[in-house]
């Protein structure tokens, strides 16, 4: 059964990669600015500030309103500050740029992964990462509950053999009403 499960969530995952992908390319078509391919490097730089991260955003943001008047903003927003870059910029410790991202997803209502986000970073073992976006998340009021769908993010963590994220994420959830069960069989 957990192996079905995992399928299931993996299934997810990989469509939602495609989605992400899929509009990126889309919209680095529209804008045709290598500035806008370069954005997830430019954001990772620890040279660039934020004010330079959010300079560069709306640069092209105005690129994009000016060759198409008639698109969302929201559109261009969800493509370029996708999941997989967030990721990266907590994988390389700029949770500044991260909350700033965070919070103009959340303007823009767009409804933000962090459950996915989190599960990514635990699953191939970024401990620290996994850390950080615990941590902003919960500053920002989009906790993670890692107790979600019977405790899948720390069974598949485990399933992957990250030993010492599973230790954290249990640790972790003992510390909530909703303890991880290690003794629950998973296939309910």
């Amino acid at each position: 059964m957990i192996q079905h499960h995992v399928k299931k969530v993996s299934h997810f995952l990989f469509s939602l990669l495609l989605f992400y992908k899929y509009n990126y390319s889309y919209v680095l078509k529209m804008t045709d600015s290598s500035k806008l391919h370069n954005f997830p490097r430019f954001c990772i730089d620890t040279t660039n500030t934020l004010d330079d991260v959010v300079k560069l955003y709306n640069e092209l943001l105005i690129t994009y309103r000016q060759k198409h008047p008639n698109s969302s903003d929201v559109y261009f927003c969800r493509s370029v500050l996708n999941t997989e870059v967030l990721r990266h910029m907590f994988l390389h410790g700029r949770s500044e740029v991260a909350k700033w991202m965070i919070q103009t997803l959340n303007t823009h209502d767009i409804q933000l992964e962090n459950t996915y986000l989190f599960y990514i970073s635990c699953i191939k073992g970024e401990l620290e990462s996994a850390k950080l976006i615990y941590q902003v998340m919960n500053e920002l009021n989009f906790p993670i509950d890692i107790n979600e769908n019977g405790g899948y993010i720390f069974v598949t963590t485990c399933l992957h053999g990250e030993l010492e994220v599973a230790k954290w994420l249990y640790q972790l959830g003992n510390k909530t009403s909703n303890p991880i069960d290690l003794y629950h069989a998973h296939d309910s």
